[in-house]
């Protein structure tokens, strides 16, 4: 699915995993939100480096906003409907 230090912090931070199917309910459930999209961390090995650093700003935000990873069969229609270029990729909803 995705690389193993990404897979880790997924399961060490309980990070829920979205597909497009279950972004909008957890949207209605916070407030603040932030989404990593990953792409490929064979191809885009930023995404490794996000993996390490997204835990340590979100202590920044002491529970305020509400991480989560978008799946990577959602990744490319959510990059259409938001239109953004570039992984790796936070989206913040606030």
């Amino acid at each position: 699915m995705y690389t193993p230090l990404i897979d880790e912090m997924i399961e060490k931070h309980g990070y829920p995993v979205l597909t497009e199917e279950t972004l909008q309910s957890f949207e209605k459930e916070h407030k603040d939100v932030v989404l990593f999209f990953t792409e490929n961390a064979n191809n885009y090995p930023e995404s490794n480096d996000v993996a390490i650093i997204l835990p340590e700003i979100l202590k920044a935000f002491k529970d305020r906003v509400a991480p989560a990873v978008i799946s990577r069969e959602s990744e490319r229609p959510l990059q259409r409907k938001y239109r953004f270029k570039g992984y790796p990729c936070f989206g913040i909803f606030a």
